[in-house]
């Protein structure tokens, strides 16, 4: 797993609730593109991807355990 995989992780944990992509890609410093398909390769079922063309978040949806597991 990359370093910017990482850093999604950490800001979709600590936001607790919906993430906006704009949002991301602030914190990490990358564009709107990158930031989409680096959430969409991490192929995890827990993060749901919501909202339409221009405004698109991201939540997690999962129990506890399954956020400490991955």
């Amino acid at each position: 797993m990359k370093r910017c995989d990482i850093e999604i992780w950490k800001y979709l944990l600590d936001a607790g609730g919906p993430v906006y992509a704009e949002a991301l890609c602030c914190t990490l410093g990358m564009t709107r593109r990158q930031v989409l398909s680096r959430v969409a390769g991490l192929n995890q079922d827990v993060i749901v991807r919501s909202g339409d063309l221009k405004e698109v978040y991201f939540t997690l949806k999962a129990t506890p355990e399954q956020l400490v597991e991955e």
